[in-house]
């Protein structure tokens, strides 16, 4: 998990090239996938195959949505 939010903590100079609302919407489905992804983890044997891609999506998601939001909020107020 920690390795997944660190690499995807690095994506800000993105919103240079992309419009941070799209940044946005892709963490917000990494998000939506990941929870799918561990709504089919109903056992201890599912570890690698379901729990362990979800937090690696899931928590991705979480740090670029995070990143993005904090952007678009810091460059608003010094609009």
């Amino acid at each position: 998990m920690g390795v997944s939010a660190f690499i995807a903590s690095f994506c800000g100079p993105l919103a240079k090239h992309i419009d941070p609302k799209w940044l946005i919407l892709s963490g917000n489905v990494g998000m939506i996938i990941a929870t799918i992804i561990f709504a089919f983890a109903d056992a201890a044997d599912r570890y690698w195959d379901r729990v362990f891609p979800g937090l690696v999506i899931g928590s991705a998601g979480a740090m670029i949505l995070y990143t993005h939001s904090k952007y678009v909020t810091v460059s608003a107020s010094n609009s």
